[in-house]
C-alpha cells in the first residue's frame, strides 16, 4: 500500500507543547502516514525529546538543521516527504485523533488535491461533523476566486497552511523557499495551491487544536522585514495568472495588507519615533509598494482596509503608530 499521508513539523524551541503535538500524531486512529519533524536549530531540549519518541516508532523521522526560518524548514520536510499528501501542524498545536481517517475517506470517495478543515483555539470545540462540499475547477473559479486573495470587503480565503491536506505534487509546484518571508509565507503558498487545483474539498469538521502562544512569530514583538510583502507579491505573480479575473486588484490589497502589518511592527524597535518613521516612509516609497498602495481598491464599507491605505498612502505614521500599540 502507497503511503498516503506525510505529516510535517517544524519545531524551533519547542519543548514546553512538542510532545503533546506528537502524540496528537501518533494517536491517530489511521497508521497510513510517517511523520517528519524537523528541528530547526532549537537551543532548548526539543531535538532530545523528538529523538527520544522516534525511538519508539518508526514511523517518525527527526531531522536537525542550522536555524534557517520557517520556510526553508517546512520545503526541507516536503523534500523528505514519501505520502501523497502532505500535512502540515505547528509544534505547539494538534490534530483531533480521527484527522487523518476522515480525509482518508475523503481522498477515496473523491480523489481530490486540497481538502480544508475548520481550525480553533478552543480544544472543546473538536468536531468530527461529516459534512462537507467538494468543489470543482468551475466551482473555484466562480466561488473561491472572487475572495482568494482578498477582496474588496476584506473577506479572504484562510491563508493558514495547517488546516488541511495537499497534494504534494501540486504543493511542491507552488511553495515558498525564500526564507526572507518571515510572516505571510503561509498565504502566498496556499493561495498559489488553490489557485492552480482542480479539485477543492472544504470539510465542516474542526479537527485542528491552534494553541494561542505568545511566543509564535505571528504573537510575538518581532520586527518583520520590508521586502516579505514584496516576495510574496512577487510569489503569486509567477504562480497565478495575476491577469484572470480580478487577480491583480487582489494582490494590490494583499500587498499593501502585509506592508501594514509591517510597518506595524517596526515599532516593536527600540529606536526613537521620528528615526522609525524615517525609515517607513523610505521602505514604502518604493515603485512596488507604491502601485499597490495607489491602485488597491476597497468597498467603503472595509474600515480597516481603507484606513491602511490612507495611512500608507498620505504617510500618516503616528496613525500606523496608534494600530501597532492597540494589536
Amino acid at each position: 500500500m502507497n503511503l498516503l499521508f506525510s505529516i510535517i513539523i517544524p519545531a524551533y524551541n519547542a519543548s514546553k507543547y512538542i510532545s503533546e503535538c506528537i502524540s496528537s500524531i501518533i494517536n491517530q486512529t489511521s497508521d497510513n502516514y510517517e511523520l517528519i519533524i524537523i528541528d530547526d536549530g532549537s537551543t532548548d531540549n526539543t531535538l532530545e525529546i523528538c529523538n527520544e519518541v522516534a525511538k519508539k516508532n518508526d514511523r517518525i523521522k527527526v531531522i536537525h538543521q542550522d536555524n534557517k526560518g520557517v520556510s526553508i524548514t517546512r520545503a526541507r520536510g516536503v523534500a523528505e516527504a514519501k505520502g501523497e499528501y502532505l500535512v502540515f501542524c505547528d509544534s505547539d498545536d494538534m490534530l483531533y485523533s480521527e484527522t487523518l481517517k476522515y480525509l482518508e475517506n475523503v481522498i477515496n470517495n473523491y480523489k481530490t488535491d486540497v481538502i480544508t478543515f475548520g481550525v480553533t483555539s478552543n480544544s472543546n470545540l473538536l468536531d468530527c461533523s461529516n459534512s462537507g462540499k467538494l468543489y470543482n475547477k468551475e466551482d473555484i473559479e466562480k466561488i473561491i476566486y472572487p475572495y482568494l486573495l482578498e477582496n474588496k470587503y476584506g473577506k479572504y480565503f484562510p491563508p493558514s497552511i495547517w488546516g488541511g491536506a495537499f497534494k504534494k505534487s501540486l504543493y511542491i509546484e507552488n511553495q515558498v523557499q525564500n526564507c526572507k518571508i518571515e510572516i505571510g509565507e503561509d498565504l502566498a503558498c496556499k493561495k498559489a495551491v488553490i489557485f492552480n487545483a482542480n479539485s477543492l474539498y472544504i470539510m465542516d469538521a474542526v479537527f485542528y487544536f491552534y494553541r494561542k502562544n505568545d511566543f509564535s512569530v505571528t504573537q510575538s514583538k518581532k520586527v518583520f522585514l520590508w521586502d516579505g510583502p514584496q516576495l510574496i507579491g512577487e510569489h503569486l505573480e509567477k504562480k497565478i495568472d495575476i491577469n484572470k479575473f480580478d487577480m491583480r486588484q487582489q494582490l494590490y490589497r494583499v500587498i499593501t495588507h502585509q506592508l501594514f502589518l509591517v510597518a506595524k511592527t517596526q515599532f516593536n524597535r527600540k529606536e526613537k519615533y521620528f528615526v522609525i518613521k524615517k525609515d517607513i516612509i523610505d521602505n514604502i516609497s518604493n515603485d512596488y509598494y507604491l502601485t499597490a498602495i495607489n491602485k488597491c481598491n476597497y468597498s467603503w464599507k472595509n474600515f480597516k482596509g481603507n484606513l491602511a491605505k490612507f495611512a500608507l498612502k498620505y504617510r500618516l505614521i503616528f496613525l500606523i503608530y496608534i494600530f501597532s500599540k492597540i494589536n
